[in-house]
């Protein structure tokens, strides 16, 4: 099963790259980096075909579990991620557990921490941190803490999630 075929020298299979003659070491180099995107997008293009298959088909986790070795909760996790932050709004510099992280968050806030996590060359696991940080921020006008989406009356900052249930 051929996926992509670069050429006749150069032959991406389901099970093998197939390099049937000396090339250049410059692309040699491109073919690296073409498979570090494809490792890269795998997840998103997963979510993706999960959306459109249950828009279009309806039900299709039982199909998806045939097609794929992925377990459900790894399915359902691709599904909502993409759900959740879609194409317009991902980063390239940034993988998949990236935007895993981030899509619990609205689109605005999505945004600004992908953003942050791309600029600062963030790990997941420093994301993590930046966005539970900010679940646990109070404004200085705000009494109390208060759960749900919190925006301060006074000066507009966005403060996330937060413990009291006085909201």
């Amino acid at each position: 099963m051929d996926l992509i075929t670069t050429n006749d020298i150069v032959k991406f299979e389901a099970k093998c790259l197939d390099i049937k003659d000396i090339i250049d070491f410059s692309d040699w180099i491109k073919i690296g980096d073409y498979l570090k995107n494809v490792e890269g997008a795998v997840q998103f293009w997963i979510g993706d075909w999960l959306n459109y298959g249950e828009k279009v088909y309806g039900e299709t986790y039982t199909q998806a579990l045939e097609a794929t070795d992925y377990t459900y909760k790894a399915l359902s996790v691709m599904k909502w991620v993409c759900g959740k932050v879609l194409p317009e709004s991902r980063s390239e510099g940034l993988s998949f557990k990236h935007h895993e992280v981030i899509a619990k968050l609205e689109k605005p806030e999505q945004k600004k921490y992908l953003d942050m996590a791309d600029a600062q060359k963030m790990t997941v696991s420093q994301l993590r941190q930046a966005v539970n940080d900010s679940d646990e921020k109070v404004c200085e006008h705000s009494e109390t803490k208060k759960i749900g989406y919190i925006v301060c009356s006074k000066c507009g900052e966005n403060f996330g999630r937060c413990e009291d249930e006085t909201a």
